[in-house]
C-alpha cells in the first residue's frame, strides 16, 4: 500500500478543478499582466523672485544710453594729437663726431691759404708734354671665367693614403667593420674601400671549434667599431694583409695570447715573448687553456674541419 505523500503538489494555473492532481502544465496561458495607473506629477518651481526688502535691489538700475556711441576709429587713421607726446630728434647715427682740432692741425689750417696759392701759381705753368704710351703685347691668355656669387660647395679632398710623420710606409689607420674570429677583422681604408686583415703570429680557435665564439667576442670587443692601427707585412696567398693591429697602444695580437684567446702560431713566428705569454697563460688556466686538452687550430684544419 502506497503512503499519502506530505507535499502538496499545486495544481496547474488556469485549469479547471480535477478529480486527484493535475500535472498539465503544456499550454496554460500565462496570467494577464496590467501596470498600475500612473500616479505622477509634473512640479515646476516659479522663478525665484527678491523679496522687496533685498539689498540686491538697491541702488539706482542701470539705464542704456539714450544717446549712440562714436564709431570705432580706422585702423589706418593716426591717433589723436593729444595722446602723442612729443619726441626729440634723434641724432644722425651715420655721422661721426668731428673731435676738436689738436694744436697741429690748427697751424696746418692756418698753412692752407699759403699752400694753396702756391698750388694755383704752379698751375699756370705750361705742363710737359707726356711720354707716349709704353707698347704692351696683346695677350694671347683666354679671357677669366665670370666670377659666380652664388655659393659653392668646396670640391672634396681624397684622404690621403701616406701615413703621416711619425708612422712607417706600412701603418694604417683604418676603422674595423667586421670580425670574423679571433685572428681576422675587415676594416674599411682611407678610400672607403674594405681591407681584410689575418693577424700575424698568432692563431684563433676556429668558429666551429670549441671556445671559437668566445675568442671572436673578445676581439671584438676591443677593436670593432673602432679605429685602429695596422702595421701589415704584406699579404698572403688568400690576399689577406698579415700584420699587427693596435688600439689606443695595445697591441691586440699579444693580448689575445696573454688572455687566452689565442694559440701562439710558433710555425710563423720567432717571437720568444709570445711563447712565454702564452706558457703563462697556460699556468694560470686562462682562456681556452681551462680546458683540460684543448686542439689547436691548425690540427682542427687539418682534419677538414671548418
Amino acid at each position: 500500500m502506497l503512503a499519502v505523500s506530505p507535499v502538496n503538489r499545486p495544481q496547474a494555473y488556469g485549469q479547471p478543478q480535477a478529480a486527484g492532481w493535475n500535472y498539465r502544465t503544456s499550454g496554460a496561458a500565462p496570467a494577464a499582466f496590467a501596470p498600475p495607473p500612473p500616479n505622477l506629477a509634473r512640479y515646476q518651481p516659479p522663478p525665484y523672485q527678491y523679496p522687496a526688502s533685498a539689498p540686491q535691489l538697491a541702488g539706482t538700475p542701470i539705464a542704456p544710453p539714450t544717446t549712440p556711441l562714436p564709431p570705432p576709429p580706422q585702423q589706418d587713421a593716426p591717433p589723436p594729437q593729444q595722446y602723442m607726446a612729443p619726441q626729440p630728434p634723434l641724432p644722425d647715427q651715420w655721422q661721426s663726431v668731428q673731435p676738436p682740432p689738436t694744436q697741429w692741425e690748427s697751424a696746418a689750417a692756418a698753412a692752407a691759404p699759403a699752400a694753396m696759392a702756391g698750388a694755383a701759381a704752379f698751375a699756370t705753368q705750361p705742363a710737359a708734354p707726356a711720354p707716349p704710351p709704353p707698347m704692351t703685347s696683346v695677350s694671347t691668355a683666354p679671357p677669366m671665367q665670370p666670377v659666380s656669387t652664388s655659393p659653392q660647395a668646396a670640391p672634396l679632398v681624397p684622404m690621403q693614403s701616406q701615413p703621416p710623420a711619425g708612422r712607417s710606409a706600412n701603418s694604417h689607420l683604418w676603422r674595423v667593420v667586421g670580425v670574423h674570429d679571433g685572428d681576422t677583422i675587415t676594416c674599411l681604408d682611407e678610400n672607403n674601400q674594405q681591407q681584410k686583415i689575418r693577424m700575424a703570429e698568432i692563431d684563433a680557435p676556429e668558429i666551429g671549434q670549441d671556445y671559437g665564439k668566445v675568442s671572436r667576442d673578445a676581439m671584438a670587443g676591443m677593436v670593432f667599431g673602432k679605429t685602429v692601427e695596422v702595421v701589415d707585412e704584406g699579404k698572403d696567398r688568400y690576399g689577406r694583409w698579415i700584420g699587427h693591429v693596435y688600439v689606443n697602444g695595445m697591441d691586440v695580437n699579444r693580448q689575445m695570447v696573454a688572455t687566452g684567446n689565442a694559440w701562439h702560431y710558433a710555425a710563423y713566428s720567432k717571437d720568444q715573448s709570445l711563447a712565454d705569454l702564452q706558457a703563462q697563460a697556460q699556468s694560470q688556466k686562462l682562456g681556452l687553456w681551462a680546458q683540460p686538452n684543448p686542439t689547436p687550430p691548425w690540427e682542427f684544419r687539418k682534419n677538414g674541419k671548418k
